[in-house]
């Protein structure tokens, strides 16, 4: 292990520039790998581990503080179009969880294979580790930060 990486550009600059061969990534640095002018003639590859792949996911969320839940849920709505859903893809290498009518609109097609996006259950276990919150999550996140001073 070269070291833990606080934004997702060194992990990419390392790799880059030949000091690590495998590296943690979000889809989307994966994609900035593969497609950096050193990489060029390059076998770069997206791993599906044998443990499976770790899975994030956000949203958004609506407080019952709202000053103005109406445009709220229409800001929310919007960002669950298929168009943007497609976009995200596009854009940013992530997934939706929108799903219907998606991939019609994906632009880049190549993203649907390399990711799988066409395939559901490879985002689900044991293909697929959703992050949930562990019982003894502070004490995770303290011997963490242990490890990454020493």
């Amino acid at each position: 292990m070269r070291n833990y990486w606080s934004a997702e550009n060194d992990a990419i600059e390392d790799f880059v520039n030949g000091n690590v061969v495998v590296t943690y990534a979000w889809p989307g640095g994966y994609w900035r790998i593969k497609n950096h002018p050193k990489m060029k003639g390059r076998n770069i590859k997206y791993m599906q581990p044998v443990e499976g792949r770790g899975v994030w996911v956000c949203g958004m969320v609506l407080t019952q503080t709202a000053k103005r839940p109406g445009r709220a849920m229409l800001a929310m709505a919007s960002a669950n179009r298929p168009q943007a859903a497609a976009d995200l893809t596009d854009f940013y290498q992530y997934a939706a969880a929108q799903q219907q009518g998606v991939d019609a609109l994906i632009k880049n097609r190549e993203l649907i294979e390399i990711f799988q996006l066409d395939q559901p259950d490879a985002w689900k276990p044991p293909l697929a580790w959703p992050d949930r919150p562990l019982p003894n999550q502070r004490e995770v996140q303290v011997a963490g930060e242990e490890v990454k001073s020493a």
